[in-house]
C-alpha cells in the first residue's frame, strides 16, 4: 500500500500504556517523544509520510515501532535538512522496529551528521529501511553513528548511504553467517559496499 500523507491519520503516534496507564495519542512524533517516559514504547499507526524536526531523546530509553499493518515513513522537515544534527539522537537506548527513515546528506554548515546518533547507549534495529541521500560531502555521510556503546543488534534491515552505512566506536562481537568474531576498538566498521554483511550483525 503506498504511503499516504501523514495528515490523514488522526493522532497516529501512540505511547502505549502499561501498569494500568491508558495509551496516549499524539499528532507528531516530537510530542510523543516529549511525553513518553523511560522504557516506554511509541507505536506509529499510519504510513505517513511523517515529517519531523531533529529529535534528541536524551537519556530516555525508548522503543519506536510500526503499528500492526503499517509501514511508517519518517522524513526530515526543512529545518532538519538544514540543521547540523542527527534526525534521531539518543544517550539512553533506542529500539526501532518496522520503520522507514530518510535523511538528506550533510548541509554546508556541518561535517558531522547522520540519520541516527547513539552515544553510550544500546541500539537495536529490526525490519527497518534507512536511507540517506547524497549531499555536498557524500563520502562523509552515514546512516548510523554509534559511539561508546557496548551492545545492540541490526536485524533484517536495509541501509542505503552515500558514505558509510554504519560507524561504530566500541568493541563489537559480530555474528555473520553464524560465525562470531570480535572487532575491538574499531572506529569505522564497514563501508557502504559491505553493508549487506551487517544485516544480521550483533553487538553483545
Amino acid at each position: 500500500t503506498p504511503n499516504q500523507p501523514g495528515r490523514l491519520y488522526a493522532d497516529p503516534f501512540v505511547v502505549l500504556g502499561n501498569k494500568g496507564i491508558a495509551e496516549r495519542r499524539f499528532d507528531t512524533l516530537a510530542e510523543a517523544v516529549q511525553r513518553a517516559s523511560h522504557g516506554d514504547t511509541i507505536e506509529i499507526r499510519g504510513n505517513g509520510p511523517f515529517v519531523t524536526d531533529p529529535l534528541d531523546l536524551g537519556s530516555k530509553a525508548l522503543t519506536i515501532r510500526a503499528g500492526s499493518g503499517y509501514v511508517p515513513l519518517i522524513r526530515p522537515s526543512p529545518p532538519a535538512v538544514k540543521a547540523a544534527a542527527h534526525l534521531l539522537r539518543t544517550e539512553g537506548g533506542l529500539m526501532l522496529e518496522g520503520l522507514e527513515l530518510h535523511h538528506e546528506g550533510l548541509p554546508e554548515n556541518s561535517d558531522f551528521r547522520g540519520l541516527i546518533g547513539c552515544f553510550s547507549a544500546p541500539l537495536y534495529l529490526a525490519n527497518c529501511k534507512l536511507v540517506v541521500n547524497a549531499g555536498k560531502y557524500a563520502p562523509n555521510t552515514w546512516a548510523v553513528s554509534a559511539t561508546g556503546f557496548s551492545r545492540g543488534q541490526i536485524r533484517n534491515c536495509l541501509i542505503v548511504a552515500p558514505g558509510y552505512g554504519l560507524t561504530a566506536g566500541a568493541q563489537w562481537k559480530q555474528t555473520v553467517g553464524g560465525s562470531p568474531s570480535e572487532l575491538p576498538g574499531i572506529s569505522t566498521l564497514w563501508a557502504r559496499r559491505k553493508i549487506e554483511h551487517l544485516i544480521d550483525s550483533r553487538v553483545a
